[in-house]
């Protein structure tokens, strides 16, 4: 996956996530020749074990990698780029109600967790504004 974005100062970026079965000296060489920055995490071997940094590391690059596969994920099981229409504009016009229905489900998501913490916040509080035996 490539992503290229517009810093603040307006260089341009570009970075690759990618699995951690990816990684080869080669690989790498040619990416940065290219000017690719290389996110790809590293992984240990039973002999050789990753250190704390490189583990540090790969979470920092996993989390922005699972949220973006995590939509895909969430589409492929709603069907993927299945349609039962003709036409491209049909088409388009189906999977995009497909991703806002996604997105519609997942702020739902969000926000049920979001006032499930504040109940129990709040019960909490009344529990201790109100127990009856305060010393």
């Amino acid at each position: 996956m490539a992503n290229n974005a517009r810093c603040k100062d307006g260089a341009q970026t570009a970075s690759v996530h990618a699995d951690r079965g990816y990684p080869s000296a080669e690989r790498e060489a040619t990416l940065t020749a290219a000017g690719w920055r290389i996110q790809i995490q590293r992984k240990g071997s039973a002999t050789k074990p990753i250190s704390q940094a490189q583990k540090q590391r790969n979470r920092r690059i996993a989390t922005p990698r699972a949220r973006v596969e995590h939509v895909f994920g969430a589409l492929r099981h709603m069907g993927g780029n299945l349609v039962r229409c003709m036409g491209i504009v049909r088409a388009s016009f189906a999977l995009h109600l497909k991703t806002a229905s996604w997105q519609f489900i997942d702020k739902t998501q969000a926000y049920v967790k979001m006032a499930e913490l504040l109940v129990n916040a709040r019960s909490a509080v009344y529990r201790y504004l109100f127990q009856p035996n305060r010393g």
